[in-house]
């Protein structure tokens, strides 16, 4: 919250170099689309290759039935049909292709699959028990404990730990909102002259108060959400459509079963087109110039490969910085980029990742 109101967070992010900009939003969405494809196991893990395509045989020779080899395979199927679905009601132009194939596939998968919804209704309480448990009735049970060092540890070490370890997070988070607000932006064609998003300082206030609500309430860390990109895609622009996008999670904190029945066959589609649309931003780098289309190259692949949008960031920024030096085409701009890199590399070396 300090660093998003005295408008240092702001300044952080105007002062990356226009490579990296264009790139990543470009990389979020890779990240997205690839999110899509694990979701619904179109990509799966695999112990040599690391990841590999859906397995459509072993999952039909390993079934215990047809029907079970069925029900493994046609989540899958129903994916990529949705994808060509959405594309094709995109391409005319149709009003809310993205939540009319979710609910189509939603249908079509309980159908083919041959079962019902089911609905849990007994955990509906666990949207409040964090609240007494982590939140702020339990938020400083922690402090007592926090300092206090053990076996060969020190206090000075404990404390320099936990200091670091707030650092990381701070940074992490203010990198993942940061990424996420340049493509959402640039999503929505709400970016400036410059490349930055309008209205920039009040987003980042507005993203730190929430985490710091979120933190107090017992949630996971609340941050701008790349999903978000969703909304952008069909038209939500103003902060009418995150008021009613709040308005439908609080009905969901009573509603959670019924929310739950969408299945991550409908909501993988969503993910993947998205991530199309948000890769042409990387049609703008400027690949002829190696030095800038290496730090670009890294940030965008590197945000799925290490899953992680500030990984990205921060690995696109020391490669900018160093190929500068390197090159001698290092400036008075690049301070801050470079006391990005130099932060980011203390969090790789002293911090397990």
């Amino acid at each position: 919250m300090i660093l998003s109101f005295t408008g240092l967070r702001q300044y952080i992010a105007k002062a990356l170099p226009d490579n990296l900009k264009k790139a990543i939003p470009a990389g979020i969405g890779l990240f997205i689309a690839f999110l899509g494809f694990q979701n619904v196991g179109i990509i799966q893990p695999n112990k040599y290759t690391l990841v590999q395509f859906f397995d459509f045989h072993g999952a039909w020779a390993n079934a215990d039935s047809p029907l079970a080899g069925w029900r493994a395979i046609a989540p899958v199927l129903i994916a990529i049909l949705g994808l060509i679905v959405m594309g094709v009601l995109s391409k005319f132009k149709v009003k809310g292709s993205v939540i009319l194939t979710i609910l189509g596939s939603t249908v079509l998968y309980y159908l083919v699959t041959w079962q019902a919804p089911v609905f849990d209704f007994t955990s509906i309480g666990d949207s409040f028990v964090a609240f007494g448990k982590e939140g702020l009735l339990g938020a400083f049970k922690g402090f007592g404990t926090i300092f206090v060092a053990e076996g060969n540890e020190t206090t000075i070490g404990v404390i320099l730990s936990a200091i670091m370890l707030v650092i990381t997070f701070s940074l992490v988070d203010m990198f993942d909102t940061m990424g996420t607000l340049y493509g959402a932006a640039s999503q929505a064609n709400m970016l400036d002259e410059n490349g930055d998003p309008i209205n920039m300082k009040q987003s980042m206030n507005a993203d730190s108060i929430a985490t710091v609500t979120g933190a107090a309430l017992g949630t996971s860390t609340c941050t701008t959400f790349v999903e978000s990109s969703a909304g952008v895609g069909v038209g939500g622009r103003t902060g009418f459509a995150s008021l009613i996008t709040a308005a439908c999670f609080f009905v969901c904190l009573f509603l959670t079963p019924i929310a739950t029945i969408i299945p991550a066959c409908a909501t993988a589609p969503a993910l993947i087109y998205i991530g199309v649309l948000m890769l042409k931003g990387f049609a703008k780098v400027d690949m002829d110039d190696i030095a800038s289309a290496i730090p670009a190259f890294l940030t965008l692949v590197m945000m799925p490969l290490t899953y992680s949008i500030s990984n990205g960031i921060a690995i696109g920024a020391i490669s900018y910085v160093l190929i500068r030096l390197f090159t001698g085409k290092y400036q008075k701009k690049d301070i801050t980029v470079t006391i990005i890199a130099a932060l980011f590399l203390l969090r790789f070396f002293f911090i397990s990742m």
